[in-house]
């Protein structure tokens, strides 16, 4: 599929959709990564204890609140990191 300019066919520029994957190809690919999360070492037991958990609830739920705990620990760990530095730095006194 082209998607043509304002001069006819001169000047097409290719477009192309994105090819989506059937749903249990994405299914798979997505147990697949999860799988390896589960099974790397160097992944937090802490993150893998909320993996499984989440897998076993309603999976709109366990989103839901997983990007709701974005939200709570991003602005956190920022506000943290910044107190960190700045309590770190020399007062001017």
């Amino acid at each position: 599929m082209a998607i043509a300019g304002s001069g006819g066919t001169r000047g097409m520029m290719p477009f192309t959709l994105p090819v989506r994957d059937e749903p249990e190809v994405a299914l798979a690919r997505v147990n697949a990564r999860i799988a390896w999360v589960l099974s790397h070492e160097g992944m937090s037991d802490w993150l893998k204890q909320a993996l499984r958990g989440a897998m076993a609830r309603d999976p709109v739920e366990a989103a839901n609140d997983a990007e709701l705990l974005r939200h709570l620990l991003v602005p956190f760990a920022i506000a943290e990191a910044t107190n960190a530095v700045t309590s770190s730095m020399p007062s001017d006194d």
